[in-house]
């Protein structure tokens, strides 16, 4: 079965470009350990830019980087439609329908991609799901949550994941690992959309 792992960003200022710009070397270095370690991960890019806030200067910058990624697939997006439509848009891209494939989708401001040790993760959690025949496998964020622009968005997000997890109840959603990053109610209620 395919693996793909697609990344996303959102680009709204000079901050998350340079955040995107960080996030290309770790697409780098994810391609190069996934062909040198066999992981077979396909790699793609899911790119939403504000172009509202993003002038001409960043987008020709934002340009550049995306023409180093010659061998990821990438879906555009120009306009600001919300994480759960980014999110729609990676999972049940077409694409993917054609033969059996298993989508990772994952933030590149809240996972860093391009280590060993992550990809390894990514492949255990994809050979877990092959060999279980499982619909839908969740990690979880070792980095602190900020899910929106704002700060009050960004706890609404977070109520709200947690209220889809409690009504979930599942004891597979807790998350094992605990660190300082970690919200405390993410660790006792477990995450269901990463």
């Amino acid at each position: 079965m395919k693996k793909v792992l697609v990344a996303r960003h959102f680009i709204n200022n000079e901050a998350t470009l340079e955040e995107f710009q960080s996030g290309v070397k770790n697409i780098h270095e994810a391609m190069s350990i996934s062909s040198n370690r066999g992981f077979g991960f396909d790699l793609g890019l899911k790119l939403t830019v504000d172009t509202t806030k993003v002038d001409g200067q960043l987008q020709n910058m934002i340009g550049r980087e995306l023409n180093t990624l010659e061998q990821v697939w990438i879906t555009y997006d120009p306009v600001d439609r919300g994480p759960g439509t980014s999110f729609q848009q990676v999972i049940f891209n077409p694409s993917f329908m054609v033969e059996p494939h298993i989508v990772i989708n994952s933030d590149l401001d809240q996972y860093r991609i391009g280590d060993e040790d992550s990809l390894g993760r990514l492949d255990e959690m994809a050979n877990r799901m092959e060999r279980d025949g499982l619909l839908y496998g969740v990690g979880s964020r070792d980095v602190p949550v900020r899910l929106a622009v704002h700060d009050r968005n960004s706890s609404l997000r977070i109520i709200h994941e947690l209220f889809h997890s409690q009504s979930i109840g599942s004891d597979k959603l807790r998350v094992s690992e605990t660190n300082e990053h970690v919200t405390p109610a993410y660790g006792i209620i477990g995450e269901s959309t990463t």
